[in-house]
C-alpha cells in the first residue's frame, strides 16, 4: 500500500487515461484527430452548417 505503485497497478485521476489499453486510441479517436472528442467534432459541424446557412442567406 505504501511506497511507489507497482507496475501496472491502478492510478488515481486523470492518469487513469494515459493507462488505457492503446486499442481505445485507435478508430474514432484517430478519425477524429485533431478535434479530440466526438463533442468537439459536433461543435464543429454545427459551427460549419451555421456558417453555410448565413452565407447561403446573403448570397443573392
Amino acid at each position: 500500500m505504501y511506497g511507489p505503485p507497482s507496475i501496472g497497478a491502478p492510478t488515481q485521476g486523470r492518469a487513469n487515461y494515459d493507462d488505457r489499453p492503446r486499442l481505445e486510441y485507435s478508430g474514432i479517436d484517430r478519425v477524429l484527430g485533431r478535434f479530440g472528442s466526438a463533442r468537439g467534432l459536433l461543435l464543429f459541424n454545427l459551427s460549419e452548417v451555421v456558417a453555410t446557412a448565413r452565407a447561403a442567406r446573403e448570397a443573392p
